[in-house]
């Protein structure tokens, strides 16, 4: 069951943040009759920490409510130094030089999939023992897979996980859709907040009342004088927000006079610059999404983890979590496409990538997962991308 061979007996920890999906996961394992079922609560952040909305303590007293109305004991396992030194710290180096990073990927390999399963590792030595999460994703011969409900899939997020740390991973939600998932949170009888809470984005601390994701940036990272160009380099406006708060490929947020025609439109960002000692960055604005400074079709990733065996050819990838949405099978409306066909090289620690059909903001510091079919081969950043027109974009040059 669950794409394991698991005994009645055998110990199961779920990963539980006190909301639908890891507390539905929780309670599909206790209506399957496993008799030896334990909460655990990660603390990935400290609340002194600045700029942050939520805190771990009402967080865990959601997951105390769910393990008391399905009778399973849980427990605190304070992991935020983990989180500090090999997630948001290395995030933040990223975001200087001017790049997009991923730390869901990054959580998920160091911290639930790492320090946590190094934890129960160490624990339960004598006894076997797995450890469940509330992921849209699936386990089918071992090696991870995408879910029954595509719109939801979460294996992009877990494509850099250890291969012996998913030897422990179970996914109960596999098979069910979020409508389902909703609907069984109702017959399981769990606290009503718990299917009202919002679903987090990105780092899970930052919630939609912290104003702004920048905003909250700006509480670790320095503003810094920057100029706004075309791609001619002529100069549109400056401001002093810095090079770290805008992704290539979002729209600019400026207010360019609309009454001029040199001016008038909606511009998004295309470059980024870094600039030389005391020089302010220089972002390079396009007009247009449709821009071919904005389309890539090919790029470099650097430090790729392997799942397996290395593959080259023809393969499918995926450049953001439901980056690439294709349109659904009419058969079947869960199975929504977020994969586009590629080919694939590998020079030594590089992976080549060559898309089938341009896509758009390939950015530095983005994250990149590979697939055979529905099988997650691995993933890692993004090194240097290069546009339609052949201009090669890299972590912000000076």
């Amino acid at each position: 069951m669950f794409g394991r061979a698991l005994a009645k007996t055998d110990r199961i920890y779920v990963a539980m943040s006190g909301g639908i999906d890891s507390s539905v996961s929780a309670g599909l394992l206790v209506r399957a009759g496993y008799s030896d079922i334990r909460g655990v609560f990660m603390r990935n952040w400290r609340e002194q920490e600045a700029g942050t909305a939520c805190t771990s303590e009402r967080d865990y007293r959601d997951v105390r409510a769910v393990c008391s109305q399905l009778d399973i004991p849980c427990e605190l396992v304070d992991l935020s130094r983990e989180y500090w030194h090999k997630v948001f710290a290395p995030a933040l180096d990223v975001y200087k030089a001017g790049g997009t990073p991923n730390p869901d990927v990054a959580c998920n390999r160091y911290v639930k999939c790492g320090a946590l399963v190094s934890i129960l590792t160490k624990r339960e030595e004598q006894r076997p023992w797995w450890l469940a999460t509330g992921h849209y994703a699936d386990v089918r011969h071992g090696r991870l897979c995408r879910p029954k409900d595509r719109h939801k899939d979460q294996s992009f997020f877990l494509s850099t996980v250890i291969p012996s740390a998913m030897a422990k991973m179970i996914f109960p939600l596999a098979e069910h859709t979020k409508d389902e998932v909703r609907a069984m949170a109702r017959e399981l009888d769990l606290p009503s907040k718990v299917s009202r809470r919002r679903e987090s984005q990105g780092l899970c601390f930052v919630e939609p009342d912290t104003r702004r994701f920048s905003s909250f940036l700006s509480n670790y990272l320095e503003p810094g004088p920057v100029i706004y160009t075309d791609e001619n380099g002529n100069k549109l406006t400056s401001d002093h927000r810095g090079i770290w708060a805008t992704t290539i490929g979002e729209a600019s947020g400026l207010q360019l006079p609309q009454g001029n025609m040199l001016t008038k439109g909606k511009w998004y960002v295309a470059r980024k610059t870094i600039g030389k000692h005391i020089e302010p960055a220089v972002i390079t604005l396009v007009r247009g999404r449709q821009h071919p400074m904005l389309w890539f079709d090919r790029c470099t990733v650097e430090q790729f983890h392997w799942s397996g065996e290395l593959r080259e050819g023809e393969l499918l990838c995926q450049v953001r979590h439901r980056g690439n949405m294709l349109p659904r099978a009419q058969s079947d409306p869960h199975r929504e496409e977020v994969a586009v066909a590629c080919r694939v090289s590998v020079r030594g620690d590089k992976v080549d990538i060559r898309f089938s059909a341009p896509q758009f903001a390939v950015t530095p510091g983005q994250h990149l997962a590979l697939y055979a079919g529905d099988m997650c081969l691995g993933g890692g950043p993004v090194k240097e991308a290069f546009s339609v027109d052949q201009d090669v974009v890299a972590p912000a040059r000076h």
